[in-house]
């Protein structure tokens, strides 16, 4: 699977998701007026300032800065301004219900209950799905002897596998339920009209924090609840005027959010993503309720005194090159830890079988489930790691392949 993603998994769902407009590395929505030698120019500012943190700590190490994609949600009535490289997850099928697809039939306001087998020598072949109907609470049956994909996202999954029974089976189920590990830090200043960042815009490059390989993501100017502010994640922020004077507090009339927008300030965001191996202690709890009721803790996170003081003079030297405060002696405040789920990049509830593995895992490398003819899995609860990197690109590749696999048989 990992040749998959390498050779084609990444390139094929990233041209499928932008409509086949473009490849990895080329811009992307192309109706913004950001251009490539803009781009270049972030970029090398970015790679300065992961060269002179490297240099402070005698990491030798090569830089690599790229465009980061990203999956877009469009929300209303506010307009989102897309950072660059930003894609939409649901356009296809989106297209295909509007082209009114005969292979593409949508229930709305329908719920997957459970999944109804039968058992014959050792192997459980699916036979129908059973549904309620939100709007009157009917309940249903749908032939499903084609077979069945679940995709019902981490949570949702396995909570349908534990109605239909299947923990029975596998004891794993609904079992390992993690997030990655994500730490932030948001820096506003005044704009200085004579060097703007008016173009929105998101960076990525892997770095290494005490030896351990995180993803660095920063974004400019881009309305992200990351950037903008969230009741869950209360990054710390630093306040400039146009300067570059560190203020105590927001600027005078400035109201959460505004910055992300506004043509008065630049925004800066700088995120840490670490990977997080599953955890079986944390799990979706078999209980008899309408919604889900999940159990969940993270192992301790970094909390020790290097790995934030690290953190935390990246985080300054990206602050300064970015928004050029090269004379500043404060140090960017020490980074946050988000919440437990904050970004809905929750995994591992359906774990996928690891490449030479006969055991401790529920789902095989065919996206079927362990011991069952017809019934597949093809979400996030598969994932046998939460990785450092938003997981929406490499589940859409997932995707391909199971389509060409089902298409190919």
């Amino acid at each position: 699977m990992s040749e998959y993603l390498k050779k084609n998994g990444y390139n094929d769902a990233f041209a499928l998701l932008t409509n086949n407009s473009q490849t990895m590395t080329t811009l992307y929505p192309t109706d913004n007026d950001i251009t490539t030698s803009e781009v270049k120019k972030a970029v090398e500012l970015l790679k300065n300032a992961i060269e002179a943190f490297y240099g402070s700590y005698n990491i030798g190490s090569k830089v690599d800065v790229t465009l980061a994609p990203v999956a877009a949600e469009f929300k209303s009535p506010s307009p989102y301004r897309f950072p660059q490289g930003a894609y939409s997850t649901v356009d296809a099928l989106l297209d295909k219900a509007y082209a009114r697809d005969e292979y593409l039939t949508i229930l709305p306001n329908t719920e997957v209950l459970s999944v109804s087998y039968h058992t014959d020598s050792k192997t459980n072949t699916t036979d129908s799905l059973t549904v309620r109907t939100l709007s009157n609470q009917q309940i249903g049956q749908i032939d499903a002897k084609g077979g069945v994909i679940l995709c019902a996202g981490t949570v949702g999954t396995a909570k349908i596998a534990l109605n239909s029974g299947i923990s029975k089976i596998n004891s794993l189920v609904g079992k390992g339920l993690t997030d990655h590990e994500i730490w932030g830090v948001r820096f506003l200043k005044g704009k200085d009209e004579n060097k703007k960042l008016k173009d929105p815009l998101k960076l990525q490059s892997e770095i290494t924090i005490c030896g351990v390989t995180a993803l660095l993501n920063v974004v400019v100017n881009a309305n992200t609840f990351l950037g903008s502010g969230s009741a869950s994640f209360n990054q710390p922020t630093q306040y400039f005027d146009k300067k570059g004077k560190l203020l105590a507090g927001p600027p005078s009339g400035w109201f959460q959010g505004k910055a992300a927008n506004s043509t008065e300030y630049d925004t800066v965001n700088v995120t840490l993503e670490y990977s997080a191996e599953l955890l079986d202690t944390s799990e979706v709890l078999n209980t008899p309720t309408p919604n889900p009721v999940i159990y969940a803790r993270r192992p301790g996170p970094r909390q020790d005194e290097n790995s934030q003081k690290e953190m935390q003079d990246l985080a300054t030297e990206i602050r300064d090159y970015i928004l050029d405060l090269d004379d500043l002696d404060e140090p960017a405040p020490r980074l946050s830890l988000a919440g437990f789920g904050l970004v809905a990049h929750e995994v591992g509830t359906m774990r996928l079988q690891i490449p030479g593995s006969r055991t401790g895992y529920v789902v095989e490398d065919s996206y079927q489930v362990r011991n069952f003819q017809g019934l597949y899995v093809c979400d996030l609860s598969i994932f046998p790691v939460s990785p450092p990197a938003n997981p929406s690109l490499t589940l859409a590749a997932l995707s391909l392949q199971l389509a060409n696999d089902l298409v190919a048989n």
